[in-house]
């Protein structure tokens, strides 16, 4: 993870390694072919063909925006990809994992805004062949 967090705008390429298990270099690879550009990051619908291309599948959520510490107290269980209006980040079973936010030695606190949240539903490890 340590070449993901030198990478401005990489916060999908980080929840997505996360989530998928891959190993960074693939999922950055992947990513790229996605369309990811750093200091730009990635749209939802190329994160999704990622994520997909990476075996994980995700099931969105019909919500109305929220605080984090809200989502967190009604969503406790489960592997979540939540997205602010410009940021994607994982809650696995209520622990938030956000790289980005600790190494800038900022902790990611339950008052942000979440506008966008997809369950994981599947999570596979793919082979190193992956596009």
């Amino acid at each position: 993870m340590k070449k993901l967090l030198t990478i401005d705008g990489c916060c999908a390429v980080l929840a997505l390694h996360h989530v998928s298990g891959v190993d960074e270099e693939t999922v950055l690879r992947v990513c790229t072919l996605r369309n990811f550009h750093p200091k730009k990051g990635m749209e939802d619908r190329d994160w999704k063909a990622a994520a997909d291309d990476l075996g994980i599948k995700v099931r969105g959520l019909a919500m109305e925006p929220c605080r984090l510490k809200r989502f967190i107290e009604t969503h406790p269980d489960g592997l979540f990809l939540l997205g602010t209006h410009d940021h994607l980040f994982c809650l696995d079973n209520g622990i938030i994992i956000d790289p980005r936010e600790k190494m800038a030695g900022r902790y990611p606190g339950g008052r942000r805004i979440i506008k966008q949240a997809w369950r994981v539903t599947k999570s596979k490890p793919v082979s190193q062949k992956t596009p």
